[in-house]
């Protein structure tokens, strides 16, 4: 038994797409001579799926995350956007945990992680669900 990651693009007809781990990465390292200029200009849904495996098939979803990222005008990730969003997380997590001293609450980091995040219909995570494991194909980028 053994997990893979897995990330995935939706399309605004929620349509799925499978994205190599390695192309993502490369799109978070390097986005100028790593761009998808069919998302240029556009907020994308994306999965990123916690896979189990036995003898190299998919058994189980372990855990989704469901986030949005941003694409600039000519198709590069906005890395920038996604490092801001990494760190309102951590930084609302961080201050949840520790005692306030005042009245007044920031909620800058709440707006930020919740513009980053997004949630499927049932219907579409239980097809998601499908192409995870294998039951539907998925087109690749």
């Amino acid at each position: 038994m053994s997990y893979t990651l897995r990330i995935f693009f939706l399309d605004d007809d929620d349509t799925v797409y499978r994205v190599a781990l390695a192309k993502y990465e490369r799109m978070n390292s390097s986005p100028e001579q790593n761009y998808m200029s069919q998302f240029s200009g556009r907020r994308v849904r994306t999965i990123e799926a916690l896979i189990e495996l036995n003898n190299r098939l998919p058994v189980r979803v372990v855990r989704l995350v469901f986030e949005v990222i941003q694409f600039d005008s000519s198709g590069k990730l906005d890395v920038n956007a996604i490092h801001r969003q990494n760190v309102a997380l951590i930084e609302q997590v961080v201050g949840d945990a520790e005692p306030r001293n005042s009245e007044v609450v920031d909620a800058s980091n709440r707006f930020i992680v919740r513009g980053s995040r997004w949630q499927p219909s049932r219907q579409l995570e239980q097809r998601i669900r499908k192409v995870l494991l294998g039951q539907v194909a998925s087109a690749r980028l």
